[in-house]
C-alpha cells in the first residue's frame, strides 16, 4: 500500500452493525463530492448480508460545496428554520415535498481564493455483530487496518435510527470503545450518524418519534462511552443522577431516500458537508502503535470469545443430557456457569434440575437453528424502562484495561 494511504492527512473510520448503511453512506459521499457519480447499487448491501467483508480504504476528493434551495418565486428557503416556519406538521410535510423548489450550489465569493480539493480517506469496515459468525475475525482485521492508517480525524459510529439498544450491541460498543481509547487515548473525535431517518418524521410535534430518538441517542452515548454504570433507574436504565453526567456524542441524522425532493435533498447534501468539514477541521488523532500498547489492545476480550466458549460448553452438556449421559467437561449447572447465557433474564433455579435442563434445551435449540430470542425492546420510550437496570459494564474484568 502507498505511504499516503498508511497515514492520510484526513481520515475517517466507519463503524456500525451489518446493514446500518456504512457502504450506502460512502456511496452518497462520492455522489456529493462528484455529482456526476452514479451511486452503485451493487455496493449497497441487501437483506442481512454485509457488503464490506474486509476493511477497505476509499479516497474521496472534494472541495466541500454547500447547497441552498429556492422556492418558485426565487426566494431562498432557510432550511434551518423550517420547523419554526411551519409549526403545522402538514404544512411542514408539504414544504418538504415541494417539487417547484430549486436546488443550487452556493456561489463562491469572488473576493476569496477558490477552495482546494481535499483528499479524505475512509476506512469502511465489516459490520460489528456479523451475522455470519465472523465478528471476532472482523474485529481483529479492523484493528490491524486502523494501526496501518496511524491516525483518524473523525470516527463515525453508524446506527440505524430504529435500532433498539441490546445487550449484544452493548458488548460490541464497549469492546470498540476500549480499543479506540487505548489506541488514541480519547473519544473526542467520535460522532454518531443515524441512518434510515425519514425527514418527514422529524417535525418537533411528532411526539411518537422525536422523544424516542433522543432517548436512544442518550442510551447509545452511555453505552459507547461506558458512562453512568452506578445508577440504573428510569428510561434506558438511567436515573436523574446518571443522566446529568452523560456526555452526549455529536449526532447527525440522514435520509438516504433517493426519491427526495429539492429541499430534503439539500438537507442530505449539507449534512454530508457538515460531517466532511469536521474531518478537515479536526486535527488527526495519532494512534499509539507501540508494541506495549498493542499488546494491551489485543488482550481486550472480544465478546465472541466468551460467547463461543460458553455456547460450545452448553451444547456439549445439552447433547450429553439428550443422550442420557453427563459430560464432566461441560458446565456443571451452577448459575455462574451460565452467566449471560439467558440474555439478561435471571437464570433458572439450579435447585430444579428439570427447569434448568428445559431452559438450556430451549436456548440451545434457538442457537442451533440460527435464531436468537431477542430481549431488546422495540417500540416506544416506555419499553426501555429498566432495560439496563442492574447491568454492570460487562465489557471486561481487566482492571488495568478499565483504568
Amino acid at each position: 500500500m502507498d505511504d499516503h494511504l498508511k497515514s492520510p492527512k484526513h481520515s475517517v473510520l466507519l463503524l456500525g452493525k451489518t446493514q446500518v448503511g456504512k457502504s450506502t453512506f460512502l456511496e452518497f459521499v462520492k455522489n456529493y463530492a462528484n455529482p456526476a457519480y452514479t451511486i452503485d447499487e451493487s455496493l449497497i448491501g441487501a437483506g442481512f448480508r454485509p457488503k464490506a467483508q474486509t476493511p477497505v480504504q476509499f479516497v474521496v476528493k472534494t472541495d466541500l460545496p454547500a447547497y441552498e434551495v429556492f422556492d418558485s418565486s426565487g426566494a431562498r428557503i432557510d432550511i434551518s428554520a423550517l420547523h419554526d416556519k411551519y409549526e403545522d406538521p402538514e404544512e411542514y410535510y408539504d414544504a418538504l415535498n415541494d417539487r417547484k423548489a430549486v436546488l443550487r450550489t452556493v456561489p463562491l465569493d469572488p473576493n476569496t481564493p477558490p477552495p482546494r480539493d481535499t483528499d479524505i480517506t475512509f476506512l469502511d469496515t465489516p459490520g460489528i455483530e456479523d451475522t455470519n459468525g465472523r465478528d471476532m475475525e472482523h474485529a481483529h482485521n479492523i484493528i490491524r487496518e486502523m494501526v496501518r492508517m496511524r491516525s483518524f480525524n473523525l470516527i463515525v459510529i453508524v446506527i440505524n435510527c430504529e435500532e433498539a439498544p441490546s445487550r449484544c450491541l452493548q458488548l460490541a460498543f464497549n469492546y470498540y470503545s476500549q480499543v479506540i481509547q487505548l489506541l488514541q487515548g480519547h473519544l473526542s473525535n467520535v460522532i454518531f450518524l443515524y441512518t434510515h431517518v425519514d425527514y418527514e418524521k422529524m417535525h418537533p410535534s411528532n411526539s411518537n418519534h422525536i422523544p424516542v430518538m433522543e432517548l436512544r441517542h442518550r442510551a447509545f452515548s452511555r453505552l459507547f462511552s461506558r458512562q453512568g454504570h452506578k445508577s440504573h433507574q428510569g428510561p434506558f436504565g438511567l436515573s436523574k443522577t446518571s443522566e446529568e453526567i452523560i456526555e452526549l456524542f455529536p449526532e447527525y441524522n440522514i435520509d438516504f431516500d433517493r426519491r427526495q425532493r429539492p429541499i430534503t435533498k439539500c438537507m442530505r447534501l449539507n449534512t454530508l458537508r457538515h460531517i466532511l468539514k469536521l474531518v478537515v477541521e479536526n486535527p488527526p488523532s495519532p494512534l499509539d502503535t507501540s508494541e506495549e500498547n498493542l499488546d494491551r489492545v489485543w488482550r481486550i476480550q472480544h465478546p465472541d470469545a466468551l460467547n463461543q466458549a460458553l455456547r460450545e460448553a452448553i451444547l456439549t452438556r445439552t447433547r450429553a443430557m439428550m443422550e442420557g449421559r453427563e459430560d464432566s467437561s461441560a458446565p456443571t449447572g451452577d448459575s455462574e456457569d451460565y452467566e449471560g447465557y439467558f440474555d439478561g433474564s435471571p437464570d433458572p433455579s439450579t435447585d430444579d434440575d428439570d427447569a434448568l435442563r428445559e431452559a438450556i434445551l430451549t436456548r440451545t435449540r434457538a442457537i442451533m437453528e440460527g435464531r436468537e430470542d431477542s430481549s431488546a425492546p422495540t417500540g416506544d420510550s416506555e419499553d426501555y424502562e429498566g432495560y439496563f437496570d442492574g447491568s454492570p459494564d460487562p465489557s471486561t474484568d481487566d482492571d488495568d484495561v478499565e483504568e
